[in-house]
């Protein structure tokens, strides 16, 4: 072989090599800018912000693409219908979508809107597309969560409906009273405005000015209600009792020189009633041979929500060999604990007293008590030392090895009478067939049976 034509498979392989590498690399590449785009987005804009109780306020849903042609989109979206409430659910003027699968929905009851619509072709390719705006009226005070559920959904103008959707932003708005106008107040027992207390007393104190001719004062549950104009005298305190479950609202005002004044608002919430009842779920059963049982448990509260549970676990004791409740003395109780459902914790044999608690943001509490026994098997396998049935008796494995010879040999005895048996009730059969075809041959054959028997050699 020449230079030259040496020099020439150099260059071929080398270019097949080149081009090679030059495919890996484009699909690297190609599968890289797949990932990159291949995501969607939605969020709101703004994501947060804070409010006063009585005002509205707008926020928009945004649409990322991620670079890719899309043809349609779904969002279904939530928010506390305690705290808000829906006055526009649309800007169609705003909105990129145009056609509408069916006009956008929503619920002030159930605090859902959603929205279904699309783009002609070729679709939309955008960063911040939007998709409506939406206009709330905040109703009362506190944080308020608006959330893109995950049953939305953003579809590829690929023919095939891909959904592209992968990331959803919620928004966080926080709502407050209007600035006080009036007198400044403060309760020594529901010091806190966004906090649920258990009592339903009530008291509120004022500052007092020298040159107030009176104040007028009123409690309810409208967030910004504005007292009358008749004065209640020149105090600087107030009580209510037995005030409802709920959020409430103080409004005072006072008068100087014959005019009256701003108004101050001051919110109270108050949840004296414990969660609904509740019963504790033990997996696989309230007695079981299980070591590890699993405790479910869940409820609600009407009011202020349910906080968080606390549990402990009380040893009864154990009776030799099963759990008997009856036999047994409680033994120390142990510190409750925070926990979320499920929850499991390994016990050992014996019975035990499952105490669950739901606490609401009030602090009140629901308690639900179950029973539990852990029992030993009938049977188990103890190391070296054999078996123990029950608990309470152990065979050595030498008399376990002992037990199974004989055991074997039993059955082995018994399966030879059960395969003589068997050979009888075929010859029997065999003869009946003979005495049919072969009768004086079957004659010869059943006294020669009747003779071994009579007979053995």
């Amino acid at each position: 072989m020449n230079n030259g034509q040496f020099l020439n498979k150099k260059v071929i392989y080398g270019a097949l090599l080149f081009g090679i590498l030059g495919l890996l690399s484009l699909g690297i590449f190609r599968s890289v800018r797949a990932d990159e785009k291949g995501t969607a987005s939605l969020s709101f804009g703004p994501a947060q912000g804070t409010f006063a109780v009585g005002s509205t306020f707008n926020i928009s849903l945004y649409l990322d693409t991620g670079g890719q042609l899309i043809n349609a989109v779904e969002a279904y979206i939530s928010f506390p219908s305690d705290k808000l409430q829906v006055v526009s659910p649309t800007a169609a003027a705003k909105s990129f979508i145009d056609i509408w699968a069916s006009e956008p929905k929503y619920s002030n009851r159930e605090g859902t809107i959603s929205f279904q619509g699309g783009v002609h072709n070729p679709g939309i390719n955008t960063s911040q597309g939007v998709v409506s705006a939406i206009t709330f009226r905040v109703k009362s005070s506190g944080s308020a969560a608006v959330k893109i559920l995950d049953t939305s959904h953003v579809f590829l103008a690929d023919g095939q409906a891909t959904d592209i959707l992968t990331r959803r932003q919620d928004g966080l708005y926080f709502l407050a009273l209007p600035a006080p106008e009036g007198p400044a107040v403060a309760s020594p027992t529901h010091p806190n405005n966004d906090k649920w207390y258990p009592s339903d007393t009530v008291s509120f104190r004022w500052e007092a000015l020298p040159d107030t001719d009176g104040v007028s004062y009123m409690l309810d549950e409208n967030p910004v209600a504005e007292p009358d104009n008749v004065s209640e005298g020149k105090k600087v305190a107030v009580s209510y009792e037995k005030v409802p479950d709920g959020a409430h609202y103080f409004h005072i005002k006072r008068m100087r020189n014959g005019a009256w004044g701003g108004v101050t608002h001051f919110a109270v919430k108050i949840d004296h009633s414990p969660p609904a009842a509740f019963d504790i779920q033990v997996s696989p059963g309230i007695k079981s041979t299980n070591k590890n049982p699993l405790f479910s448990f869940a409820t609600t509260d009407e009011k202020s929500g349910i906080n968080h549970y606390e549990l402990k676990i009380i040893s009864l004791g154990s009776s030799r060999g099963a759990a008997d409740t009856k036999s047994v003395e409680r033994s120390e109780t142990p510190f409750f604990i925070e926990v979320q459902s499920p929850y499991s914790e390994q016990l050992n044999f014996g019975n035990y007293e499952i105490v669950a608690r739901a606490f609401d943001y009030a602090g009140n509490f629901q308690e639900a008590i179950k029973k539990v026994a852990i029992v030993r098997p009938f049977m188990e396998v103890i190391g070296d030392k054999g078996l123990v049935f029950a608990g309470v008796y152990t065979i050595a494995w030498t008399y376990v090895s002992i037990a199974l010879v004989i055991l074997f040999g039993f059955l082995l005895y018994s399966l030879k009478i059960v395969w003589g048996w068997h050979r009888k009730i075929e010859k029997q059969f065999e003869a009946g067939d003979m005495l049919q075809h072969h009768p004086d041959e079957a004659m010869l054959q059943i006294k020669k049976q009747e003779e071994e028997t009579q007979y053995p050699a």
